[in-house]
């Protein structure tokens, strides 16, 4: 089955992006590490509540997408000016695993996010592989770029990002903004 095995690595794939932000580690992790800070640099968030912490750690938070959808984000690692790891999902349903990572470049900061994100049972496993190369990998490509350029947008000009500043994304914003 030598098709099988050439599709499967396209079943669960890892989806990453990143950006060089004009600044040094300590200023951007202040930003991404304030609790709330989502609804300063992310396009498609109406609110992000902080559920549980612990210090200055965010264990737990909700974020509410502008078109009404609510995930949970639990932080599973938490390392300053280094990133962390978390799961997000509805509360009670299937979860992605995603890792934001920060590192020097000259006098750049790279941020980088990556998901993993879950398989949907709505499409069935023969489709599978064609929906993540020519669907949700491209439509999360989309996604972390608008919330990277959000992080950047923040850090550089101190400005709060607008609503679909960077595009309108269907699964987690509206047109009628």
């Amino acid at each position: 089955m030598q098709y099988i095995s050439t599709i499967r690595p396209l079943i669960m794939t890892n989806i990453e992006s990143s950006i060089l932000v004009k600044s040094n580690i300590s200023d951007v992790w202040k930003v991404i590490s304030k609790p709330g800070y989502l609804e300063r640099v992310h396009p498609f968030c109406h609110k992000n509540t902080v559920l549980k912490k612990q210090g200055d750690k965010i264990l737990k938070d909700k974020l509410i997408y502008i078109n009404g959808l609510e995930y949970i984000r639990e932080f599973q690692h938490w390392e300053p000016n280094k990133g962390y790891d978390l799961i997000i999902g509805k509360e009670l349903g299937k979860k992605s695993s995603v890792k934001w990572r920060l590192s020097e470049v000259h006098d750049k900061v790279k941020l980088s996010i990556q998901i993993n994100p879950y398989r949907s049972q709505k499409i069935s496993r023969l489709l599978y592989p064609l929906a993540t190369l020519f669907f949700i990998k491209p439509q999360l490509k989309k996604y972390l770029s608008s919330v990277l350029k959000g992080v950047k947008w923040n850090v550089e000009m101190n400005e709060m990002v607008s609503k679909n500043q960077f595009g309108y994304h269907s699964w987690f914003s509206n047109k009628d903004l």
